[in-house]
């Protein structure tokens, strides 16, 4: 059985998810710092996972952090920014081998003390966070997002994304956006940062072999300072009602990109929603999708296919790169799968080519930490309060008329067509 977490509160606004399992040697321990999912905050929160792993009091450069991870026996930090619909997750993990496999080293101490020295003791200077340190990883994250331009797949499924979300507050692109990363100074980045510091919630996994009580009594006087809780909650994505639009603009490059953005109805609070992914996979979203067999493999349409779902915002995205030329006949091929899918046309090798993936996917979250907090995580913020293995046997438990009643759900929006020349 997949453990489970118990939930203990630290401070106010802060909660401690515990998974006591001895399946892993290394130990997981991360903070989320809830936020909103909007084009400044994202920037804001992507550079400041970057730039407070630079360096803190204690540590002072990026030399002396990795000094004292090797002295934890090769520990492991990362950080980032990342977003779930209207919700943004500001993370931070240490990832660290369990005292039990060493001799005269305490490792949870040690790890516990570089967390509070890097997120609550950073390195400022006149009020901000260090100018050197603000203005290296403003330029990575500006170079970062010029790199997402040249990539005409990924531009492609944001720029549709942009379109699909217009008339809302939420943001597409973790990284914000280059308007807002060059606005940012080391003084309102840690303004900001102190914002989060004291009214953001916290949401502490911990799993591993110590027990609750230990991570507890380390984690506490973190938060000893005061604090005004203001809840984020993930909420319904509330757009206008439109007719469905087709917007084309020319690019450079050799290949077009076509993107197919439609609304879902599955509701982001129930476990409900989670039925999304599954008819995602059947409809495209694998080797063995419906789209992947007819425009690919059947009628040569595209060079690739995806169906990608976002389950929290009620939307799914059908991307293909395709000659020019050929983008009606795709566009027809594609609704007239999901006409055929909205009928009830769905094979049983379909379904259970289908739920064997994700009967795979599902006994591999007890393969790493990190997978189990992402399924926990994801599972708080969709409301769900199930065990993997409730949402594996209802995923399991779907038939074709129930993938029948999601594609009769979904109304297409918007095509978004990036022209290349060929």
């Amino acid at each position: 059985m997949i453990p489970y977490p118990s939930v203990f509160p630290v401070a106010d606004g802060v909660r401690l998810h515990y998974i006591g399992t001895r399946l892993f040697s290394d130990n997981l321990l991360s903070f989320r710092i809830l936020t909103k999912m909007d084009e400044k905050s994202a920037s804001a929160a992507s550079l400041i996972s970057s730039v407070l792993f630079r360096g803190c009091e204690k540590y002072p450069d990026t030399a002396s952090v990795s000094r004292r991870l090797d002295m934890l026996y090769d520990g492991d930090i990362d950080s980032g920014f990342s977003g779930i619909g209207d919700v943004g997750s500001l993370s931070f993990s240490f990832s660290f081998l369990d005292d039990s496999f060493v001799k005269d080293a305490d490792l949870t101490a040690g790890c516990f003390d570089l967390a509070g020295e890097l997120l609550f003791s950073p390195l400022t200077e006149k009020g901000g966070f260090l100018p050197a340190y603000t203005e290296r990883e403003k330029k990575n994250l500006l170079d970062a997002i010029e790199a997402k331009k040249n990539n005409k797949a990924s531009f492609a499924v944001r720029s549709a994304m942009r379109l699909f979300l217009e008339g809302s507050r939420i943001w597409p692109d973790e990284w914000g956006s280059e308007k807002s990363v060059k606005k940012q100074t080391p003084v309102s980045l840690f303004r900001q940062y102190r914002s989060l510091l004291r009214s953001s919630p916290f949401e502490i996994f911990y799993i591993g072999r110590r027990s609750a009580n230990s991570v507890l009594a380390r984690l506490r006087p973190l938060f000893d300072y005061p604090r005004d809780h203001r809840p984020v909650l993930l909420s319904p994505c509330k757009m206008p009602r439109r007719p469905t639009r087709s917007v084309e603009e020319e690019g450079k490059q050799d290949q077009s990109h076509l993107v197919l953005c439609f609304r879902a109805s599955s509701p982001v609070s129930t476990p409900a929603s989670r039925r999304l992914a599954f008819f995602s996979t059947v409809f495209g979203g694998s080797p063995y999708g419906k789209l992947f067999r007819e425009l690919r493999e059947k009628k040569s349409l595209c060079y690739q296919c995806d169906s990608i779902s976002f389950p929290a915002i009620g939307a799914l995205l059908v991307y293909c790169g395709i000659d020019a030329a050929k983008k009606e006949e795709a566009v027809s091929v594609i609704l007239s799968q999901l006409d055929d899918m909205k009928k009830g046309r769905i094979t049983p090798k379909e379904i259970g080519d289908a739920k064997k993936a994700y009967s795979t996917a599902f006994s591999a979250l007890s393969d790493s930490p990190s997978a189990l907090e992402d399924w926990y995580f994801s599972s708080l913020l969709i409301g769900s309060g199930e065990r993997p293995e409730q949402t594996r046997d209802r995923i399991l438990a779907l038939t074709a008329e129930d993938l029948a009643a999601e594609a009769r759900s979904l109304k297409l929006d918007t095509i978004y067509f990036l022209k290349g020349k060929q």
